[in-house]
């Protein structure tokens, strides 16, 4: 499958195409030639998937366990997006910023593509699945996404800060 996709010039989407977009599509694919019903792959995929962040997940808790730790994530979330999604391959903007709520919209997404690139369009929300379960580990930071895998017209992720009850 690697050698059936043009590779991004960016090595952020390089490393996404490489570390999930493949893995991903190429289990899905294997449980899908076995005879497996479809939405039991994804599921299977997902938790597969998910899984394997399981580590990451840990490192977030730490981080978002402190309130101090939550407002440097939402100071951070812009300069890292760029870092991570690359423009062109993706588009997007800050839709809204405040002192406790950060909102991103995305327009053209190249891990969306790439999972329909590859003929795996299903799965491109185990993509979106990864992300917001890194980052609810914490109930002090709510996270909402709505997404083009999942059928909206672009993708929507708030970062909400919520503020800890004074005791």
């Amino acid at each position: 499958m690697a050698d059936q996709i043009v590779w991004p010039d960016q090595s952020a989407n390089q490393t996404y195409l490489a570390a999930m977009v493949l893995p991903v599509a190429a289990l899905y694919k294997t449980l899908i030639k076995r005879g497996w019903a479809r939405q039991d792959a994804v599921d299977t995929v997902e938790a597969a998937f998910l899984a394997t962040g399981a580590r990451q997940r840990g490192l977030f808790k730490l981080l978002l366990g402190t309130d101090l730790g939550r407002r440097l994530f939402l100071r951070s979330l812009r300069p890292n997006w760029l870092w991570l999604t690359p423009p062109p391959a993706n588009q997007w903007d800050v839709t809204e910023r405040s002192g406790t709520r950060v909102t991103i919209e995305v327009t053209r997404c190249y891990r969306w593509d790439a999972f329909r690139l590859v003929g795996t369009p299903e799965v491109a929300s185990v993509a979106c699945a990864f992300e917001t379960h890194m980052m609810s580990t914490s109930p002090h930071l709510r996270v909402a996404v709505s997404s083009m895998a999942t059928g909206a017209d672009r993708c929507h992720i708030r970062f909400e800060r919520q503020l800890e009850n004074a005791t």
